[in-house]
């Protein structure tokens, strides 16, 4: 947006007009104009790893005392 902005400037100097860059965001808005950023999520697991994955052996157990 701020390359817009920046280009934008000049022509807006042009015209005596003042236009921030809020101002800019609403009017863009108002005529459906913005484009929505894509939403990136980082990948916190490898499930490609190189080491055997071993069942859950305790899935059924119950947990009596300490230390079982």
């Amino acid at each position: 947006m701020r390359k817009l902005v920046k280009s934008l400037d000049n022509e807006f100097a042009k015209a005596n007009l003042k236009v921030g860059r809020d101002t800019l965001f609403n009017v863009l808005r108002k005529h459906q104009m913005l484009t929505l950023r894509k939403k990136y999520s980082s990948r916190t697991t490898n499930s490609l790893h190189r080491f055997y994955k071993y069942k859950n052996i305790i899935k059924d157990v119950q947990v009596t005392r300490p230390n079982q």
